[in-house]
């Protein structure tokens, strides 16, 4: 409560306006959802890196390694994800560079790591749904976190973008993440029942 919000009993008595606070939601740890436009981001920095990817994408199906240009991300560099897409036997994910952030949102190095190698299992078959959509479906999505997730407190809004050298087969996927709903911490982990 700040200095200037009075007292509940005295909002009773004097009719004070009520200070609204958000409600803490329930853990959010959504689904892979198709991305059209940059309005399906919630983040400012990634409406804008959505815009910029689009630009450079122009009417091709999809964009290229080459297209990536490290310089251009600077503003959300170190939540930047490049992941290889592996195919012989099964599809396999090689993480071969993981922003600065991750490590310090996951406490363990992610570069270098097969997916399958995660460590902890409830992350690692989120990142592998939303992943295998972006390959699956061959177009970007987005994901939220806003839970507990394996005893880890995550808090962003993600864009994975499908990588293709020609046009057709997913080599690689770009992931950005931005910090979302900081401001409210989730009531309960992903996976703890909700209560009646």
């Amino acid at each position: 409560m700040s200095d200037k919000t009075p007292p509940h009993f005295l909002r009773r008595i004097f009719g004070a306006p009520e200070a609204i606070v958000p409600p803490a939601p329930d853990p959010v740890a959504t689904g892979p959802v198709s991305v059209a436009a940059a309005e399906d981001f919630e983040t400012d920095a990634l409406r804008q890196l959505w815009r910029q990817l689009e630009a450079k994408r122009g009417g091709r199906a999809m964009l290229s390694r080459a297209d990536i240009d490290p310089g251009e991300l600077k503003h959300v560099l170190s939540r930047v994800g490049l992941i290889e897409v592996h195919r012989e036997p099964a599809v396999r994910y090689r993480i071969r560079l993981a922003g600065t952030n991750w490590r310090n949102d996951l406490g363990f190095e992610a570069t270098g790591m097969w997916l399958d190698e995660w460590p902890h299992e409830t992350q690692k078959r989120l990142l592998e749904e939303s992943w295998g959509a972006a390959v699956d479906r061959r177009q970007a999505v987005r994901t939220r976190r806003h839970a507990v997730v394996d005893g880890i407190t995550l808090f962003y809004e993600a864009m994975i973008v499908p990588l293709s050298p020609d046009g057709e087969a997913v080599t690689m996927l770009v992931t950005v993440s931005a910090p979302w709903r900081e401001d409210v911490i989730p009531n309960r982990a992903i996976g703890t029942p909700r209560a009646l």
